[in-house]
């Protein structure tokens, strides 16, 4: 199956294509959305973490409560959930919709669309839109 998905010896290509037809899948279920964001345990980082901002982006903007909900659904795994929020938010604004996402934030809160555990990941994100490459001052 993995010959499939690209040649041997060419990883780094595979995994983008891999990424790529994540991404163009036009919905996600609630355990797809609880798998992409549990992804993020295997220590993604460097080229492989920024194109998979990308990828929970996209999720985010279309399933944008689900998405919200499946960060509240692991309490044992808080950190976890905050890695996804921060590199959602990453995603978006390298892929240019931060705006986007600020504004599906602020109305999935402002619409009472949310439990109270997943309006607080709501406004942890809005947060994150403030300073979304995480840099200090």
């Amino acid at each position: 199956a993995y010959g499939k998905l690209g040649e041997l010896g060419k990883d780094a290509e595979t995994v983008q294509q891999l990424f790529t037809w994540i991404k163009d899948q036009e919905t996600y279920s609630e355990s797809e959305i609880i798998g992409l964001q549990l992804a993020l345990l295997s220590d993604l980082d460097g080229t492989y973490a920024e194109m998979y901002s990308s990828v929970l982006c996209n999720a985010f903007l279309k399933e944008a409560a689900l998405f919200v909900e499946c960060l509240n659904c692991n309490p044992d795994n808080v950190e976890n959930s905050q890695k996804v929020a921060k590199l959602t938010v990453y995603g978006a604004a390298s892929d240019g919709v931060l705006e986007e996402v600020e504004a599906t934030l602020q109305e999935l809160i402002d619409c009472d669309a949310l439990t109270d555990g997943a309006v607080t990941w709501a406004e942890l994100m809005l947060r994150y839109c403030d300073n979304p490459y995480g840099e200090t001052t």
